[in-house]
């Protein structure tokens, strides 16, 4: 434990991601990090349970963040639930957040949480703080994340119509109402292409590991800098396959082309690919329960 605990500032990295640059969380026991005092070693430990195939600490994730209200901590907590939870993991967490707090106040973090989730059942959710909130950022947020989940590239759901907030200035609610008819019609479009299972979905097709890293080393070698689909693309193929993507990024957010490339590739270069199923999340390689 002092081990993990005398590197607690490097614990933030864990809001960009489920591996540390300087610690190894894999030699360490989520059992004693679970019941530290310090809330990090706590995140870190549930993280840590989730890689090792362990999801019951899910339900615990509420209890950190209404301890300690740090917006690093919280993201972490987003992501750990999104990424690795169920969609009744992510409802549960959201009604936690809109009980304490208000939905208002916690929209941001709300609409990441379902964000993240890939399932169509989102939408509705997101449009709904699309509608009530009265926050720029938050509507930019969650344009960005209705994109990924519904569009292969940054498209109309991503740019808006006219008169969304698009500027400086709050959408009006016909503008709103525009806006989510546009999101509303993408869905439809998407979900007929879905079997009857509804699986999850990412950029507007069935939830797909290798297609994901694919994409990834698409962008890697065409786009001169990467944006909010990138790193949620990078998000979602570290929970899945467990890969270290902590070198992704320098110290200033920037995009290492060549590690992250090598990164890809040597995933690639793997002999059990076959093992992800199109349509299976999946987190540290362990299924996720749909």
């Amino acid at each position: 434990m002092a081990s993990l605990e005398s590197k607690a500032m490097n614990l933030s990295d864990l809001a960009l991601g489920f591996h540390l640059p300087d610690v190894d969380l894999g030699s360490l026991d989520y059992r004693e990090l679970i019941h530290s005092k310090s809330d990090w070693s706590v995140v870190a430990g549930i993280i840590l349970a989730c890689r090792e195939g362990n999801f019951e600490f899910l339900k615990d994730v509420h209890k950190v963040m209404q301890r300690n209200d740090g917006y690093l901590l919280w993201s972490a907590c987003i992501n750990i639930v999104g990424y690795a939870g169920t969609w009744e993991s992510v409802v549960n967490l959201s009604q936690h957040l809109s009980a304490n707090g208000g939905e208002a106040e916690n929209a941001h973090f709300i609409a990441v949480l379902f964000g993240t989730s890939c399932d169509l059942r989102a939408v509705d959710k997101l449009l709904h703080i699309y509608m009530t909130t009265k926050e720029l950022d938050t509507l930019n947020q969650i344009r960005a994340d209705l994109s990924s989940l519904l569009e292969p590239t940054n498209g109309e759901v991503f740019d808006g119509i006219d008169d969304d907030g698009d500027g400086d200035d709050m959408p009006s609610r016909d503008g709103r109402e525009r806006y989510s008819q546009v999101v509303r019609k993408r869905r439809d479009a998407v979900l007929a292409t879905l079997p009857d299972s509804r699986p999850p979905v990412f950029e507007g097709q069935i939830y797909s590991v290798i297609a994901t890293a694919r994409r990834l080393l698409e962008q890697i070698e065409a786009e001169p800098e990467y944006g909010e689909r990138f790193f949620r693309g990078k998000m979602i193929f570290e929970a899945a396959t467990g890969t270290d993507c902590s070198g992704f990024f320098d110290e200033l957010g920037r995009l290492r082309r060549i590690q992250a490339s090598a990164v890809l590739e040597g995933f690639f270069d793997r002999e059990d690919l076959n093992k992800y199923q199109v349509g299976q999340r999946y987190f540290f390689n362990y299924p996720i329960p749909s």
